[in-house]
């Protein structure tokens, strides 16, 4: 009966504050306040009541009690405290001291059931996923990696208030035994420093990130080779981190990489569509592993000299690449952070060569030709094999330049002609060129354009500047593939 009772009692206390748990009711810590008062003032009530009654009445009394043993007169006292209880029946007796060491039983698992709640609140805290304002993404549990760009070109290592939070959560989400891992961005990234961490670490001091001291660290790590390869540091960074499944990785870069998988060459610009580059990575085998990962993209557009500073629109361009390539490998979620670094860059790095910058895609209009190429890039980037802009507001300012110019010659038709690269079949190639063509000239009619003037056709990839975007062995280039993806404006006579 005594474990019954302990065992329904210790189930009723787990199963009330349990639900006042799940549902955050306010009452929940005046209960536990209550329960360890009430649960120590019964185990010492409960031991008093149980010591007085199981104490042996068979001493024997003395005549003279000043001359009676000092052993014997504490028996004496203790038996004419239990005095009560004589004359009550034995099977009375017997269930009051059954009942009383039972409530006994109980107060000492509520004390151990107090214990274990305040513990199992600190690992639930511990273990839920963190929510941090600036970022979509929730901060799982597991190993924290951050990736720092100390290279030319890219602005010096800063931690602002935003980014801090992210990464004290980070910090506070990892197991005790686990360390933070420095990775440098550079042409050869690798893990380069760990911070480590006590496994006898109080759960309290989770929530005292030293993080100036993380900050001062992560300000000293250099890049030691030669060029940026932004996709190792993401490989290096989650071998850093397995084989747990899960974690944080906060890379501090502009994005701006110069080797390995990602290399924004000549040939492959900063413009190039996400769809391609994936593509390229898959079937090269540069994807990396990034399964279970949270990656937080810090940075990303932001430069130094002797970099060329990017637009905005390329800036917010290079976001979505870098966070759709992070959700190609595995990455559990991806987002990123728009964080201006310290204005002075390392001294004494290895040198990165610059990334060209495309210019504005309407740049040939403003030379007075009647012919106009239109890179889709930049502000008029378009969605993978869609006919959506990325940014529409952004494609509409971008177009002042072809308005001025279709103003100059309002006696002529404005010829709208769409390209694309060669993927897929050819009346597919054929819709989606159109189809681009027609919203240009949607954004034309809406800044004062006649319909009238407007012609638009779409030709695929059958023009006589496309530029073959499949190397020898049928793979796609994405570089050339985003060249062939333009919108022709031509101003004819009537």
């Amino acid at each position: 009966m005594a474990i019954a009772g302990v065992c329904v009692g210790a189930a009723f206390r787990f199963g009330l504050l349990t639900w006042l748990a799940e549902d955050k009711h306010p009452a929940r810590p005046v209960l536990e306040a209550l329960s360890w008062i009430a649960g120590i003032g019964a185990l010492v009530v409960a031991l008093r009541q149980d010591r007085n009654l199981t104490t042996s009445s068979s001493f024997p009394r003395h005549a003279d009690a000043a001359s009676a043993p000092a052993d014997d007169r504490r028996h004496e006292r203790r038996n004419d405290r239990s005095s009560r209880w004589r004359g009550v029946p034995a099977a009375v007796k017997s269930r009051k001291q059954l009942l009383i060491s039972m409530a006994g039983m109980i107060a000492t698992l509520g004390v151990a059931a107090s214990i274990a709640s305040s513990c199992q609140t600190q690992q639930d805290i511990a273990s839920a996923p963190l929510k941090v304002a600036g970022i979509s993404c929730e901060i799982e549990s597991g190993p924290v990696v951050l990736a720092i760009s100390g290279r030319q070109g890219s602005p010096g290592f800063s931690m602002s208030s935003t980014t801090a939070q992210v990464v004290q959560a980070a910090i506070f989400r990892r197991n005790f035994s686990e360390p933070v891992t420095y990775v440098n961005v550079d042409g050869l990234p690798s893990v380069v420093g760990r911070r480590a961490t006590t496994p006898l670490e109080p759960a309290a001091d989770r929530f005292k990130v030293p993080i100036e001291e993380i900050a001062g660290e992560a300000a000293k790590v250099r890049a030691r080779v030669p060029e940026v390869d932004v996709l190792s540091a993401l490989d290096a960074s989650a071998r850093a981190a397995k084989p747990v499944r899960s974690g944080t990785i906060i890379m501090f870069d502009s994005g701006l990489s110069t080797a390995g998988g990602v290399n924004f060459d000549d040939e492959t610009s900063i413009d190039v569509a996400a769809d391609d580059m994936i593509e390229h990575l898959n079937t090269s085998g540069y994807l990396p592993d990034l399964s279970g990962m949270t990656v937080i993209f810090v940075g990303l557009g932001e430069v130094n000299a002797p970099q060329r500073s990017l637009r905005p629109a390329q800036r917010r361009h290079l976001a979505v690449l870098w966070k759709q390539i992070a959700h190609a490998a595995g990455a559990k979620c991806a987002d990123t952070l728009d964080e201006i670094g310290h204005p002075t860059a390392p001294g004494d790095v290895p040198p990165v060569r610059q990334v060209a910058v495309p210019p504005p895609p309407t740049e040939s209009a403003s030379s007075g030709n009647t012919s106009v190429i239109l890179s889709a890039s930049g502000e008029l980037q378009f969605r993978s094999d869609s006919a959506d802009f990325e940014d529409e507001e952004a494609a509409k300012k971008s177009l002042t330049p072809v308005l001025r110019l279709i103003a100059a010659h309002p006696e002529r038709k404005v010829n709208i002609t769409g390209t694309t690269a060669r993927i897929g079949s050819r009346d597919i190639q054929l819709a989606l060129s159109k189809a681009r063509a027609e919203a240009v000239a949607r954004l034309l009619g809406e800044s004062g354009v006649s319909e009238d003037r407007i012609i638009t056709s779409g030709v695929g990839s059958e023009f006589r500047e496309y530029i073959p975007d499949h190397g020898p062995d049928g793979r796609l280039l994405p570089g050339p593939a985003q060249q062939n993806r333009t919108v022709r404006i031509d101003l004819v006579a009537p």
